[in-house]
């Protein structure tokens, strides 16, 4: 739905809404619907925009129900008494939702208990969704208190979802995440909110298009939340509202929901929906999401740093440091991918599975230059191509020496003053003597500005708004039961989170739009590669239609037969080569 959105507003209607804000005793409601903040409307649909009629047009969108876990035992035989909690969240990788943190109820310790989570995925009926709901393993909250910022938290499901990768919503790895998203951009909402106040509830997922409203430094207040001081432009987005003609927003029951804005065609995860002001549900006053690209490196790991390169008699050897910020989910392996300078695709390595900050490359011929890449990876990413961050590329020669490329520096010439020399008249003996003056010292160069340090997060209030729990419509309750946890006594808290160990699941088949890692397509064609060879993939042109070679990997773009050829090089051996057909199935 294109809406036609204006970035800013007259200071006349900013005063006349700080005065209705201040005069009617406007609260601030975070999205989800539950016992603490239900709404007092049975909406359930964002304000605004239109109805989704296919879960295609937004496949990584996914529903949440959380009960409270206290109220759940000591009301076994009474579901509806289980203080339920409604919102959204985006599917980020098969096995892996990311959502708000404050969607998920504790117990009375502050404690995570993941067997009373539920998710919903295929389906744009909320309820629907849910009659086959997904069971959550462990769950990693961004912040260790209420009301902390980011309002962000990770959900391991316990099983890999059986979709296709490229129906997982991309995180910001390829853009500047210091400037991303641009004031301006369109940005897309989507959730099953309220769409307005006294409205008819809906069961459909809705959507609609708004813009973003700052940036990552924005000193500006978001309108209405300036006002009470609660928003931050470093963890959060502010998206303005509408207008009396077009209103559009999030409200309650929206919690947790994607907000995206598309990088090359393509929806990149930029928000989680995290709180508003309760009149935002008119669509007239802004939302705020928490950012995701500030945070992104505490999903997945950050780009590695100190690389260095030292020949050795097995070859070159790599090592370099993890980023300074530590995942949620701890690094377990890195990937380590090299071309020749001037290639267009890259070979990956195969160096085990291994936490060690070092590898050796083999069989590089020292007559040639060579670019090198490393992601870290993590339980998140590492079956998900689309969600890695790799280091900037080293180039290097086949001996191991860095090859450094330092930019020409443009100096401008010295300036000359030209001097007009006055015609005199002397007499015949007098030779006045004219001094030319030495050419003009260059500038020295400008002191660049030191960068402006960022405010601090302001604490959000510090009681939630009790809001009436009545018209919350849960979906059919006899459906949900309650995963018996890996251990009694385990329970995932906030200080002391539970990280899975287990390794990632087999690929279950594979689908046109999947993007298969290099690791991936020799497992497939069963060949057994040596340590610290390197492995690359040649696409048959007969396949080319059908399949492709990648940076990320072998793209599986339509269904037919991909036939590729699989080239492992081991130092010292003769490259050896398998060629395999891939059927990918309509």
């Amino acid at each position: 739905m294109s809406l036609e959105m204006r970035n800013s507003r007259p200071r006349i209607r900013l005063l006349i809404v700080l005065m209705l804000v201040a005069a009617t005793g406007v609260t601030v409601i975070q999205l989800n619907n539950s016992s603490d903040n239900a709404s007092t409307s049975k909406i359930r649909n964002i304000a605004g925009g239109r109805e989704v009629s296919a879960i295609a047009e937004l496949p990584y969108q996914v529903s949440i129900l959380s009960a409270n876990p206290d109220l759940a035992k000591t009301n076994l035989g009474n579901k509806n008494a289980w203080g339920w909690s409604i919102c959204g969240g985006s599917l980020i990788a098969q096995q892996w939702v990311l959502t708000a943190d404050h969607c998920i109820q504790r117990n009375s310790n502050y404690g995570i208990e993941p067997q009373y989570i539920w998710i919903g995925a295929s389906s744009t009926t909320y309820t629907k969704a849910l009659l086959s709901p997904l069971y959550v393993k462990a769950a990693y909250p961004a912040r260790d208190a209420r009301y902390k910022k980011p309002d962000l938290m990770l959900l391991e499901l316990t099983e890999p979802l059986n979709i296709d990768l490229g129906k997982t919503v991309a995180l910001p790895v390829d853009v500047d995440t210091t400037t991303w998203p641009l004031q301006g951009s369109i940005a897309t909402l989507s959730g099953w909110g309220k769409t307005g106040v006294g409205t008819d509830s809906s069961e459909v997922l809705k959507t609609v298009e708004s813009i973003i409203g700052d940036t990552p430094t924005s000193t500006e207040p978001c309108i209405g939340g300036g006002f009470y001081s609660l928003y931050a432009s470093f963890h959060e987005i502010c998206v303005p509202g509408g207008t009396q003609n077009e209103r559009i927003g999030a409200c309650q029951g929206d919690s947790g929901g994607p907000l995206t804005v598309e990088v090359d065609g393509k929806p990149v995860l930029a928000g989680v929906a995290s709180w508003a002001f309760n009149a935002s549900c008119d669509g007239l006053l802004p939302v705020v999401y928490a950012r995701v690209a500030s945070h992104l490196t505490w999903v997945v790991p950050g780009a590695v740093k100190d690389i260095n390169f030292q020949s050795g008699a097995n070859g070159v050897l790599a090592s370099w440091s993890p980023a300074d910020r530590i995942p949620a989910v701890p690094i377990k392996d890195y990937v380590i991918q090299l071309r020749e300078k001037g290639a267009a695709n890259f070979s990956t390595i195969n160096d085990g599975v291994s936490t060690a900050a070092s590898a050796t490359i083999t069989n590089l011929d020292i007559q040639k230059e060579y670019e090198v890449r490393i992601s870290a990876l993590n339980d998140v990413n590492i079956a998900a191509p689309i969600q890695r961050i790799f280091s900037p590329i080293v180039t290097l020669t086949g001996a191991g020496v860095p090859v450094v490329t330092v930019p020409a520096a443009t100096v401008p010439a010295a300036t000359v003053p030209v001097v007009t020399v006055p015609v005199v008249t002397v007499p015949a003996a007098t030779v006045p003597v004219v001094t030319v003056p030495v050419a003009t010292t260059l500038p020295v160069a400008t002191t660049l500005p030191v960068a402006t340090t960022l405010p601090a997060a302001t604490a959000l209030p510090p009681t939630d708004p009790k809001l009436s729990p009545q018209g919350i419509e849960l979906p059919d309750l006899s459906k949900i039961t309650v995963p018996k946890p890996d251990k009694p006594s385990a329970t995932n808290t906030i200080d002391s989170p539970v990280a899975t160990t287990s390794p990632a699941s087999p690929m279950q088949g594979v689908r046109a739009g999947q993007t298969l890692d290099i690791p991936d397509v020799w497992k497939i064609g069963k060949i057994n590669v040596p340590k610290n060879a390197l492995v690359s993939l040649r696409v048959a042109s007969s396949s080319k239609k059908y399949c492709a070679n990648t940076s990320a990997g072998l793209l599986l773009k339509k269904s037919g037969k991909c036939k590729v050829t699989i080239v492992v090089t081991s130092a010292g051996t003769k490259a050896k080569s398998k060629t395999i057909s891939i059927l990918i199935p309509k």
